[in-house]
């Protein structure tokens, strides 16, 4: 598998692979910040931070090939600290 890439820079969270690139704005990575139920939290990822149908068909595409997406994703926003090397590389 592909990796994913997730950087969290300037209260911004992006994740990449190959090609495609999703983009969650700070407003967004704030109200997640807040979400302590992990129900919650996937529901308000899916549903608001993925602005449009196609964000949300990629990420879920993402979900299927990396079941660790969601733990990564809310591991790195509780940590909520911009990564000092630029990105960090998650592996299956």
């Amino acid at each position: 598998m592909v990796e994913i890439e997730i950087f969290y820079i300037q209260n911004t969270l992006i994740f990449r692979q190959k090609h495609s690139e999703l983009v969650i704005i700070p407003q967004h990575v704030d109200n997640l910040k807040t979400l302590e139920d992990p129900k919650t939290f996937s529901q308000y990822f899916l549903e608001h931070a993925l602005v449009n149908r196609s964000a949300r068909k990629l990420f879920t595409a993402w979900l299927r090939k990396d079941s660790g997406l969601w733990k990564k994703t809310y591991e790195i926003l509780k940590r909520g600290e911009d990564d000092l090397k630029g990105h960090l590389r998650e592996k299956d």
